[in-house]
């Protein structure tokens, strides 16, 4: 069988391997187009560690016979660095191989499996390589079957959001030392340089603010999940900014919106809220603004009331962001749905 194999770093021994089975391997590490796919004419793409996106015509063209290789526990942590993300989000760890679609790691999954990684033993590094090793034994244990179609593939439900390389500009910090696992001395496994800053929120951030506030992945966490209109969310934003009472920071990151922090004077508490941009939902940015947010409101308010959150209790990654971010829970309230 000849195989168009795209790879990258860790990728060229297992071409190698496939060659020593008997395949007809023809090794690629650069961007491909259709034309270069056509000029082969192969019969299954195999992508590991592949850095480019490969492009509909071309999965058309083999038929969907096209797999990658990733090393995260799908539909978890798509996209750039999986296995930096499933220590920062908390996910499960493991490896994937899936069919390739239109998406980011987003096609169905042929096998998987789960990895236990130990926190306070391994380093970014040591994990990557384990990961690799455990992704290049599943395949080999499955190549026969995967070529042949004999393994049922299943959809992806559930999980989290892809990372690009766009949103991994402002996210260095959140590679250092998290939960006990290390961070690795090799460059090539860490988060590229950023800084988070914030500022008050203005008047043209009103737009974002309304599309964020009803980004289905969003207003599913709020008490009143009904969409908002222009009008309501105009009347709000104004109401808001031009509130003393009301304090709401801006995130941003290299001139990209990333979220806001709001702070609320209320008789017995000061009510805080977190909302994120949909393009940085899961990247463990929230518990980070969560905590320069807080710290500036102290600084330049002093508040003398306790600062609360009051979130839903099904919006787990939420709770997680508060609590990274040192808040304990205090106590729960229910509410009787009519």
């Amino acid at each position: 069988m000849k195989i168009f194999f795209l790879g990258g770093n860790l990728a060229s021994n297992l071409a190698d391997w496939m060659a020593s089975q008997g395949e007809e391997v023809i090794y690629r590490e650069d961007k491909i187009t259709a034309d270069d796919v056509k000029k082969v004419s192969p019969d299954f793409i195999i992508s590991y560690n592949y850095k480019y996106i490969i492009s509909k015509e071309i999965i058309d063209f083999v038929h969907g016979k096209a797999v990658n290789l990733h090393i995260s526990y799908l539909p978890y942590n798509r996209g750039y660095h999986p296995n930096v993300w499933s220590f920062l989000e908390d996910t499960s760890k493991g490896v994937t191989i899936h069919y390739i679609d239109e998406g980011i790691d987003t096609g169905d999954i042929i096998v998987q499996k789960k990895v236990f990684i130990d926190e306070n033993k391994e380093t970014l590094k040591s994990s990557y390589e384990i990961l690799h090793n455990e992704i290049q034994e599943l395949f080999k244990k499955n190549w026969e079957k995967i070529k042949s179609g004999g393994i049922k593939a299943k959809r992806q439900t559930g999980g989290g959001a892809s990372t690009t390389r766009e949103n991994l500009l402002c996210l260095n910090h959140l590679s250092e030392k998290r939960g006990g696992i290390q961070q690795s001395e090799n460059s090539e496994n860490n988060i590229t340089n950023g800084e988070i800053s914030l500022r008050g929120v203005q008047a043209n951030d009103m737009q974002d603010l309304f599309n964020w506030r009803n980004h289905p992945d969003i207003r599913k966490n709020f008490f009143n999940t009904k969409p908002i209109s222009w009008d309501e969310h105009k009347r709000w934003f104004k109401e808001k900014i031009g509130d003393s009472k009301t304090t709401i920071y801006m995130a941003y990151c290299q001139a990209q919106k990333i979220g806001t922090v709001r702070f609320e004077n209320k008789e017995n508490a000061i009510k805080t809220s977190v909302l994120l941009s949909p393009d940085y939902i899961g990247k463990g940015l929230g518990a980070e603004i969560i905590r320069i947010g807080t710290d500036r409101f102290i600084k330049e308010k002093s508040p003398t009331k306790p600062i609360i959150a009051e979130i839903k209790k099904e919006n787990i990654q939420s709770i997680k962001a508060f609590q990274k971010a040192g808040f304990k829970e205090s106590y729960v309230t229910y509410i009787f749905p009519y």
